[in-house]
């Protein structure tokens, strides 16, 4: 069985990880990693990765929102490398796979991982892969709100089924000393260091976690917090911190490309989104042992059980939040608790392996004549 990955990739965020996961997990069908490379924005991020872990890979380049010449290169891909499936992994990607397997004896399957629908070109591109997706062979979301989201669209229940993201959990175990990056970020051992990681996007609720920060740090003065990551939101962040006196408080590090030695670094992940399908950073979080404090929106009610293995909060509650980072800060005791259940719900419930599997019965049910 041979399937191509396809994103419109904007960075190596949740997706591209679940991507990644996926055409690397052994024992499944032959997979390759493919990316719109759009000239206009370019992100290749995905593809740099795969070649680094020695996967297949494949390119198509994109000039505008409706190149019929990347519609072309793909179709005669897929013709030229049998392809069984095609799996695509957002709107532009879908909208490419459902023209390019018009008229293929090849099965077309898409993952809905989230709509933001942040801005109106946003919603507008959202309502046109509703459009395409009635005709996919099979659609995945990663948690049952999205999968309502998609019936309400008039997509036949029939075929669209939950499959939640899953990790290697093996890859967050072999961390480095925790002291090396606290020391370069001039995070004392008595600190207690929280991060929030993703794209600096209004979505992930960046401004409300600062106004909790600010009120925390009046509680507990050793609180520090890592913001991981980029987006448009960048610079007036930068400002907001600055103008709320968080400057050695909050930590902007950009990008960072040595994940689990970040998160060895760090005592609580925070999750502030307003909207989520189910965050690969809450996954790896847990299993690299840190207590999580997330909003309950999208699948992570599924997986934060609420003063179980985790702290499950409202979203937009900056009050809230600083009650729940404060209370952490203070028992490190609690912290140890929620992370140890944690690892142990994300080690039995949330592998790469269970998430591979669960696609692979599908693909194959798709398959039998």
């Amino acid at each position: 069985m041979k399937v191509l990955h396809l994103v419109s990739s904007g960075g190596l965020f949740g997706a591209e990880k679940v991507i990644l996961n996926l055409a690397a997990c052994r024992g499944g069908p032959d997979g390759w990693v493919g990316a719109i490379h759009n000239l206009r924005n370019p992100h290749m991020e995905i593809i740099h990765e795969a070649r680094r872990l020695g996967l297949k890979s494949a390119v198509f380049e994109s000039r505008s929102q409706a190149d019929f010449k990347t519609v072309s290169s793909l179709k005669k891909f897929l013709k030229e490398n049998k392809i069984d499936i095609l799996h695509t992994h957002n709107y532009k990607s879908d909208i490419l796979g459902f023209t390019a397997t018009r008229m293929l004896r090849i099965k077309w399957v898409a993952t809905n991982h989230v709509w933001h629908g942040t801005d109106e070109k946003l919603r507008i591109y959202e309502a046109m892969d509703s459009l395409v997706l009635k005709f996919a062979d099979m659609i995945f979301t990663v948690s049952g709100e999205i999968k309502d989201e998609l019936l309400q669209k008039g997509i036949a229940e029939g075929k669209v089924h939950v499959v939640h993201n899953g990790i290697d959990v093996d890859d967050f175990s072999n961390a480095s000393e925790r002291r090396t990056l606290r020391g370069r970020w001039r995070v004392s051992g008595q600190d207690v260091l929280a991060a929030i990681i993703g794209r600096l996007a209004p979505e992930k609720g960046h401004e409300v976690l600062f106004q909790a920060v600010k009120e925390a740090v009046g509680k507990y003065p050793g609180l520090k917090c890592l913001v991981v990551g980029d987006g448009p939101l960048k610079s007036k962040l930068e400002g907001q911190a600055a103008e709320l006196g968080l400057t050695g408080h909050i930590i902007f590090t950009g990008i960072r490309k040595d994940m689990p030695d970040v998160y060895a670094a760090c005592d609580i992940l925070v999750n502030s989104s307003f909207i989520e399908g189910l965050p690969m950073t809450i996954l790896e979080a847990m299993a690299s042992k840190l207590s999580v404090i997330a909003t309950s929106v999208g699948a992570v009610p599924q997986v934060i059980r609420d003063g179980q293995n985790g702290i499950l909060l409202k979203p937009g509650d900056p009050a809230a939040l600083c009650r729940a980072i404060t209370d952490l800060a203070r028992n490190a005791d609690k912290r140890q608790e929620l992370a140890a259940r944690a690892y142990k719900d994300v080690c039995l419930n949330f592998s790469v392996q269970r998430m591979a599997e669960e696609y692979n019965r599908f693909y194959q049910g798709l398959l039998q004549p």
